[in-house]
């Protein structure tokens, strides 16, 4: 038996490109840097990208950001779309391995229990 790929993706998809985002990497960018969490998201900048074109929720709120009149990652952060994507960097960087290695939860072998 063999089972489908979440969120009925094919195996054979390709992984969106940034250059494709309609200014979601931009935006995202932004918002990292202007993020109290930015230390940690940073390093990692490129897979955070990554799962956020690959996240309907989280890739919407960035193209709805993207598409509006630009303005500072602060002020663009307290709209709807720009929340959805702040809960996900805060998700993101508690699950980091920089977070994860500051609170000796990282790197994992064994040590837990």
């Amino acid at each position: 038996m063999t089972s489908s790929p979440p969120s009925g993706r094919s195996q054979g998809c390709s992984l969106p490109d940034a250059d494709d985002s309609g200014g979601a990497a931009e935006v995202l960018q932004r918002m990292i840097a202007a993020s109290a969490y930015r230390d940690l998201l940073q390093p990692i900048a490129a897979d955070v990208l990554r799962v956020a074109l690959l996240n309907d929720q989280v890739r919407t709120a960035l193209q709805g950001l993207a598409s509006q009149p630009a303005r500072p990652a602060r002020q663009a952060s307290r709209s709807a779309e720009g929340q959805i994507v702040l809960a996900y960097l805060e998700h993101v960087a508690f699950a980091s391995p920089a977070f994860l290695a500051s609170v000796g939860e990282w790197p994992l072998r064994g040590r837990r229990g």
